[in-house]
């Protein structure tokens, strides 16, 4: 989850095709998204570096694993939520309702969120979503 750090223990894998009494115990795992600061998106987990028992006659060959790493979700009542936000592109965008209405915010990078109302805008439209990116 975005804004989290994940430590490998060096124990999150599998092992195939060794002889009885040969073992693997641990293995390096590094990957780009388990930094706290690592956006949302997906990540290779990169494995290296075998330690074990009987280790020295093999070769090794690893396959990537996957991270993906979520936004964090937020709900920020009326009464915090921003009347004007202004984006990356320059534009200020305004916020207004007709009734009090609470905001469900996903942040996804550093400084980069995305809002989405939970209430109907006024006049009968859904709704809206907008995505502030400094």
């Amino acid at each position: 989850m975005y804004g989290e750090e994940l430590t490998f223990t060096g124990s999150e894998f599998t092992v195939a095709g060794l002889v009885a009494g040969d073992e693997v115990t641990s293995v390096t795992l590094t990957s780009a998204g388990a930094a706290a600061t690592a956006p949302v998106g997906h990540y290779s987990i990169v494995p290296s570096d075998p330690q074990g028992i009987g280790l020295q006659n093999y070769n090794f060959t690893f396959v990537n694993g996957l991270l993906i790493v979520d936004g964090v979700f937020l709900t920020l009542p009326s009464q915090l939520v921003p009347s004007r936000l202004l984006m990356s592109s320059g534009t200020e965008v305004t916020l207004a309702s007709c009734s009090p209405a609470e905001l469900a915010a996903m942040l996804v990078a550093a400084g980069r969120v995305i809002i989405q109302a939970s209430e109907p805008g006024c006049g009968g439209a859904g709704p809206a979503s907008a995505e502030a990116i400094p």
